[in-house]
């Protein structure tokens, strides 16, 4: 599904119109490489701001769309609703799934802990919305987050055990 800009007639995904709104620009072309290298004041405001504009996402827009597509869409049954729903999520949850993925997977260090424990507490109260919004088809989504919830939590040992020698 494609929305058309209001002024300028260009095709735009749903997810750049978030984007727009929230300014997630952190989100985009993230690599551990790239988490490596910023300082560590700007990745926790980055680790601040993915946690709440996750939250956001997941448990209002998201949520949202699902209704609404089901309310539109219920007659021709869930798979037509929930594969409308995994479409106009996919880009989103990619974009936020990739930058925790960057940041489990960049070098580990001890300045990291606090932020992974953030990210992780934020995992965890959002996968009950998780679990909810993303069914049927979407359960793509569901698997990447739970991959991304092991990989911090795996992080976080790794960065534990660097500490301790």
């Amino acid at each position: 599904m494609v929305v058309v800009g209001p002024h300028d007639g260009h095709l735009l995904a749903p997810f750049g119109f978030i984007l727009q709104a929230l300014h997630v620009q952190y989100l985009k072309n993230i690599t551990p490489d790239l988490v490596d290298g910023v300082e560590w004041e700007e990745l926790q405001n980055m680790i601040g701001l993915w946690i709440q504009h996750l939250q956001v996402t997941v448990k209002v827009l998201y949520a949202h769309e699902r209704r609404l597509a089901f309310v539109v869409f219920k007659d021709l049954g869930q798979s037509v609703w929930a594969e409308c729903v995994g479409k106009l999520a996919h880009a989103g949850m990619t974009a936020f799934l990739q930058f925790g993925e960057a940041v489990a997977r960049s070098r580990r260090s001890p300045e990291k802990l606090c932020g992974l424990l953030d990210m992780f507490d934020a995992m965890e109260k959002s996968a009950k919305s998780i679990l909810r919004v993303f069914d049927g088809e979407t359960v793509g989504i569901r698997s990447r987050f739970k991959d991304l919830q092991k990989q911090v939590g795996n992080c976080y040992l790794n960065c534990i055990l660097a500490i301790g020698g």
